[in-house]
């Protein structure tokens, strides 16, 4: 099985546009690919008062963005706002390949394949021996701040849930 070499992100960089977003991150372990959801997300924090939420974590987790916020007393409306944006860059990141930024999909390995480390790639950063392999279009669906919501692929954005059974 090829191993895939996924240049990481540089929180440096990071920490210095979204100081006050991402200061105190203690763990940046994510592609450089996922640059945009990650700017996406501390744009929709800053508008938030400031100190009152900070991201703890970045990591991938089954092929797709992790966001671990800490918040500090956000009154409801705050609080829904934050975990919509967690949720949308959690989201993006599921069709954007962690490597270099285009579109991607996750891929999981099919019936009688042992297991293997799930990414979102796209193409060309896609190993050969993976491109038969079925892609994981499954709906999330949430519940934030009591309306169920589910991520649009085709949109690009979250949108309220008609099916309402998150």
């Amino acid at each position: 099985m090829t191993v895939v070499d996924i240049p990481k992100i540089d929180a440096d960089r990071l920490r210095a546009l979204f100081p006050d977003m991402l200061g105190a991150c203690r763990y940046f372990d994510i592609g450089s690919g996922w640059m945009m959801p990650v700017s996406q997300l501390c744009v929709a924090l800053r508008k938030l008062p400031t100190g009152s939420v900070q991201v703890g974590e970045l990591s991938q987790k089954m092929g797709g963005l992790r966001v671990t916020l800490e918040e500090i007393s956000l009154p409801q409306e705050q609080q829904t706002a934050a975990r919509h944006a967690k949720i949308f860059a959690e989201e993006r990141s599921r069709y954007i390949c962690e490597v270099c930024g285009q579109m991607g999909d996750i891929r999981k390995p099919p019936e009688g394949v042992p297991s293997a480390w799930v990414y979102c790639l796209c193409h060309r950063h896609l190993p050969r021996e993976r491109r038969g392999w079925p892609i994981d279009r499954r709906a999330r669906r949430y519940q934030i701040g009591g309306v169920p919501w589910v991520y649009d692929d085709l949109l690009g954005r979250l949108r309220v849930d008609e099916q309402g059974d998150a």
